[in-house]
């Protein structure tokens, strides 16, 4: 998959709280606190400078929606490569579109994100019922 050239990750624990005591040996090792992309389900920090970032680190406990939902649409995308072209397509057209704007990059994948969660929770739905028979 195409993307913009900073890796993500994504790492769980057991709680938020332990997610922010983890903060100050994170950001020790030179991560970013950004407590306004952060929220109950996820801290995230951000490594490498402002103008070039090379990471950015969620940590999210492993029972949280947040997560959960990460590893669905991963999965789903993994199991669909027309879904992963159709993916690049949209995240070359909006870094174009947005290429100073990164909140406004991020919610103008939404439509797309949805819409792939729904198709992956209905797979899943389908996939359970049919080990049931």
């Amino acid at each position: 998959m195409e993307s913009k050239p900073i890796i993500d990750l994504m790492a769980s624990v057991a709680s938020t709280t332990i997610a922010i005591s983890l903060v100050p040996v994170l950001e020790a090792s030179g991560y970013e606190f950004r407590p306004e992309d952060s929220w109950s389900e996820r801290v995230f920090l951000a490594n490498g400078p402002r103008a070039r970032r090379t990471h950015h680190l969620s940590l999210s406990p492993m029972n949280s929606e947040y997560w959960k939902e990460h590893l669905l649409f991963r999965d789903y995308l993994r199991a669909n490569a027309d879904q992963v072209q159709a993916y690049n397509r949209l995240k070359r057209e909006l870094a174009r579109r947005f290429a100073q704007d990164r909140r406004a990059y991020t919610e103008a994948k939404n439509e797309f994100v949805t819409r792939v969660l729904a198709a992956a929770r209905a797979a899943v739905q389908r996939r359970d019922r049919q080990r049931l028979r």
